[in-house]
């Protein structure tokens, strides 16, 4: 069984443990600490593998990463928040501030376990390519059935259904296409990997 599953899980509920309350500092530096301490450790052991990732492949995990801290984060709020949610309230605009830091974190991840001296050939760039056509489409279909969801299933006097829920699982859903592009990239690399050791 790949350990793979189980590091994404691992991301996720770090994510939902950011937004519990009781945690003694913000979630967005407490979050920010251990994605950036995770980088380096990553970095250290990648430096010491022949066979460590190139550049693309890369950001691409750490991009998996980060994006699920934050996705699980954003989802765990949203449901403290509850319906009755407004973008103008103290805790959706806390809410916005520690995912920026969240967001920034994994980029300065992305940058701390960089490959020294990398490059990106055509290979990545049709790789990306075609992620990010896939992408869209899963982007396009998750949009299509809020909508749906909005406008049909729910009742015109139910809580849900408000501009700023819409608004939010509509970012909800950007992050989930994010996340489908970033697995798509890392599905492609690994399948490079497997047969070019099945060449070997």
């Amino acid at each position: 069984m790949s350990i793979a599953p189980l590091k994404l899980a691992a991301c996720a509920l770090l994510g939902v443990v950011l937004a519990q309350s009781w945690l003694p500092i913000g979630a967005g530096f407490a979050g920010a600490a251990i994605i950036v301490a995770a980088a380096w450790r990553q970095r250290v052991r990648w430096q010491h593998e022949m066979a460590a990732p190139e550049a693309a492949e890369r950001a691409a995990l750490l991009s998996i990463a980060g994006t699920v801290v934050c996705l699980g984060y954003f989802l765990a709020m949203l449901v403290q928040i509850g319906p009755e949610l407004d973008v103008h309230a103290r805790l959706t605009r806390k809410m916005a501030n520690e995912l920026w830091i969240l967001i920034a974190a994994s980029v300065v991840a992305q940058w701390i376990a960089q490959a020294p001296q990398g490059t990106r050939d055509e290979l990545d760039a049709s790789i990306a390519a075609r992620a990010l056509s896939a992408s869209c489409w899963v982007l396009l279909g998750l949009q299509a059935a809020l909508l749906v969801w909005f406008g049909l299933g729910l009742d015109a006097g139910d809580p849900l259904r408000s501009i700023d829920v819409l608004l939010h699982l509509f970012i909800g859903s950007w992050m989930a296409a994010q996340v489908f592009h970033v697995l798509f990239c890392a599905h492609a690399y690994a399948t490079l990997r497997l047969e070019a050791g099945k060449v070997a």
